[in-house]
């Protein structure tokens, strides 16, 4: 039976920062059709727009495959659900192969609007891999020191 460790039901908000990259690219592939035909300028800005859409595409899938939406504890070890581009991505963590590698505190204050702080941790891979990303920010709810024990 797997024993819950970490939820985070903020992920819609990542969804919606990656739906709106592909639609930015999609949007984007589609000015060639629309338009009169190109000076050489107008063709040199479009792929330059074009090859920094799909670094934003490329960068977001990236990070969907870092940020942890679950993990639970099981005899195995810890099961760590991340997001992917369609749905969920689950991996399996022995005992030892990743390190708690401290939680942040990130705060954005704009000029009247109210200031919006995020909490997150990190959770590096010992074989010198990414980091993990768990978003603490509530109504995100985590068991700090299992996990702690859980990772070693």
């Amino acid at each position: 039976m797997n024993t819950p460790l970490y939820r985070n039901p903020r992920a819609w908000r990542v969804r919606v920062a990656q739906a709106a990259i592909w639609m930015g690219l999609a949007a984007l592939a589609t000015v060639p059709a629309n338009a009169p035909a190109p000076t050489d300028a107008d063709t040199a800005v479009f792929v330059g727009c074009m090859l920094l859409m799909i670094g934003a595409v490329i960068s977001m899938e990236f990070y969907l495959r870092r940020y942890v939406v679950a993990i639970d504890l099981a005899q195995s070890g810890a099961h760590f659900t991340t997001l992917a581009t369609i749905g969920h991505r689950r991996k399996r963590h022995g005992r030892g192969e990743l390190r708690y590698a401290g939680q942040r505190q990130d705060r954005f204050i704009a000029p009247g609007a109210p200031s919006v702080r995020n909490e997150w941790i990190s959770i590096h891979d010992n074989r010198g891999r990414f980091a993990y990303v768990l978003d603490i920010t509530p109504p995100a709810t985590i068991d700090d020191n299992a996990l702690r024990k859980v990772l070693g």
